[in-house]
């Protein structure tokens, strides 16, 4: 398959690198979207602002924000927010099912291996499931005035890396008022967690020195010898 130009995505900054003995890095992205770019005819249009995604101790966080209020997932308010946020855990195309934002938006170059159902929220967070459309558990879910946050574990996300690619689809219980990224996703191409690159300590700059010197003795006998 002809490898994808990802360029044109939001990829995720590295602000920290993990240390030795001191676990993940630190990951995360953020994508702008534009104010007044709704789609939708009713009275009350959700604009999205930003889209967050941060990863850290094992844990992927996603929040969202909307130029003006909602209400939460299962309210029943004029203003509460529905949709899907659609994750592709392995950033491949070819896997997983379309994502939800391709039917309302511009396709978006990326395979949903799981989705997050805005509406059905309960004590325990938000339902999340998986291509086949099997619950895998709920996120906790903070909502704000004008956002909402959740926290995935990545355990949830079959142990995955948390470097995901992400997109929404977002709108009221009437419907679908907005994407973010517009025709895009959050994305990563770098590698999340990883042993820290090995370095030569004093000591062990010593030996090695010690044994190159041994070496070329050897080398440096047998030519004489030879």
């Amino acid at each position: 398959m002809v490898a994808q130009d990802r360029s044109e995505y939001v990829n995720w900054e590295f602000p920290s690198q993990p240390q030795s003995g001191q676990g993940q890095s630190v990951g995360r992205a953020t994508a702008t979207d534009p104010s007044d770019d709704t789609f939708g005819t009713g009275f009350v249009q959700l604009d999205i602002s930003t889209v967050n995604a941060t990863i850290l101790n094992n844990t992927l966080t996603l929040s969202v924000e909307f130029f003006g209020s909602i209400s939460p997932g299962g309210s029943g308010h004029s203003d509460e927010v529905v949709g899907f946020i659609d994750i592709d855990a392995d950033q491949n195309e070819a896997t997983g099912i379309q994502p939800f934002s391709n039917i309302f938006c511009a396709p978006t170059g990326m395979g949903a291996d799981y989705f997050l159902h805005v509406r059905d929220v309960d004590v325990d967070g938000m339902l999340l499931l998986d291509s086949t459309f099997t619950p895998v558990g709920r996120a906790p879910v903070t909502y704000l005035n004008n956002s909402f946050s959740l926290e995935i574990p990545l355990a949830m996300l079959g142990d995955d890396d948390g470097y995901v690619d992400i997109s929404t689809v977002l709108g009221t219980p009437s419907e679908a008022t907005d994407c973010a990224p517009d025709g895009s996703f959050l994305t990563s191409d770098r590698v999340a967690t990883g042993d820290p690159v090995p370095t030569l300590k004093t000591w062990g700059l010593f030996a090695f020195l010690t044994l190159l010197m041994g070496c070329a003795i050897v080398i440096m006998r047998r030519s004489r010898t030879a």
